[in-house]
């Protein structure tokens, strides 16, 4: 399982390092700087958005041609289109290609989400699938801390050669790009020697079976589909309002809040890692969702509250743990609903999140124009409704269960 798991730290590596880049690469080479600095807020903006909505419509695609065909083949063609990307973002000196890229990036980047999460939830049996699950996300995570280091290394040079039909040049600001272009290469060569293809009837299996088509698996997963997209929006509007309240309030800088949702990442990574299959195996995993989005609710709700910076870390350390609590749990929870076709339900997930990932920072941006503190207590309203409505989801199957038993 080590490829998968590969495979989407590339994907969050991606993610991450060209945030850090981003910026500089728009207001230095492709917009020049004599554009008003709006202008690279907003492509910035748009750039991370495309991205995410390519990968919200691309996900469930994959996962269910992934499930007609095979995964390795799937993660051939993602890793080879996601490097293809990266060489077209790197090259880039106009908006056009650039956004081209990002968009064909997010396209092919969207299946790996799938392909890694159903390849974990076929290789480990029903009561290991949270622990695989929580590595996964663990993964993921530690791609996002790992981003910004590849970012500021890479892009610290320029690199030339000569060649015979002229001399190559790749400013620094590029250079992530093409690092990433390596990565994939490696990958690919890693997947075609390690990873055997499934055979025929493995590939069509999922595909013949009755409830494997799109209306069954989503009915199916309704309630873990809006739990997940509540996640996901309460999370990107904790990311998003915490860069704008730490600047305006806290004055933390750029280096303090790179280094707060670093230390965010490492604390994910670490309770995912170490914790999340102990606590499947004393409470049960829908236990653990509404414990976690009711730790979510009150660390948000406390940190504009806290009257001291100790204080708010500590309410952000409250709602960190209780994200890390909730993604693998969910994600879990969907493809064991789902043996039948865990590469849709997966990309049904992926979308989820993708689309929350969109909604979020758009609200969060809305919202703190309007007051500063209003982000945060709205994500604590959706999440401790969510934590509620995962309690009345619990207590309801007991009675029906009990109704049974007599």
């Amino acid at each position: 399982m080590a490829i998968p798991f590969t495979c989407l730290f590339l994907v969050m590596l991606g993610f991450s390092v060209t945030l850090a880049v981003l910026p500089s690469r728009l207001g230095r080479v492709v917009l020049g700087p004599t554009q008003p600095p709006d202008a690279t807020a907003f492509h910035v903006g748009a750039l991370t958005g495309v991205y995410a909505l390519a990968q919200f419509i691309a996900a469930p695609l994959w996962g269910r041609w992934s499930d007609r065909h095979g995964r390795r083949t799937a993660l051939l063609w993602s890793l080879s289109g996601f490097g293809a990307s990266q060489i077209l973002c790197g090259l880039a000196t106009g908006l056009p290609f650039l956004y081209a890229g990002r968009i064909l990036g997010g396209v092919f980047s969207g299946a790996i989400f799938p392909i890694a999460a159903g390849s974990v939830a076929a290789a480990l049996p029903g009561h290991r699938q949270a622990q695989g699950m929580a590595w996964l996300s663990a993964s993921a995570a530690l791609g996002v801390v790992a981003g910004p280091i590849l970012g500021g290394m890479s892009a610290r040079q320029s690199w030339s050669w000569d060649t015979p039909v002229g001399r190559i040049v790749i400013d620094g600001f590029a250079a992530p790009f093409f690092a990433l272009t390596a990565i994939s290469a490696v990958m690919i060569a890693i997947v075609l020697l390690l990873w055997r293809a499934e055979s025929p009837r493995t590939n069509h299996s999922a595909a013949r079976h009755e409830g494997a088509g799109w209306a069954a698996v989503g009915l199916r997963m309704r309630g873990l589909l809006m739990l997940v997209f509540a996640s996901q929006v309460a999370m990107a509007l904790f990311m998003t309002a915490f860069a704008l309240y730490a600047d305006a309030r806290l004055r933390l800088g750029p280096g303090g809040i790179g280094a707060v949702f670093a230390l965010c990442g490492l604390i994910t990574a670490s309770v995912q890692l170490g914790a999340i299959w102990l606590l499947a195996r004393w409470w049960g995993e829908w236990a653990q969702v509404g414990m976690g989005f009711g730790a979510m609710g009150v660390g948000l709700a406390a940190f504009p509250l806290a009257p001291a910076l100790s204080l708010a870390a500590v309410a952000v350390g409250i709602f960190v743990v209780g994200s890390a609590i909730v993604a693998p749990s969910l994600l879990s929870l969907s493809t064991s609903d789902s043996p039948d076709a865990t590469g849709m339900a997966a990309g049904l997930v992926g979308s989820a999140t993708y689309l929350g990932q969109v909604a979020g920072p758009l609200a969060a941006s809305a919202l703190f124009v309007w007051d500063a503190a209003a982000p945060f207590y709205a994500a604590s309203l959706l999440t401790l409704a969510a934590a509620a409505w995962v309690v009345w989801r619990h207590r309801s199957e007991q009675h029906r269960n009990q109704e049974v038993y007599e």
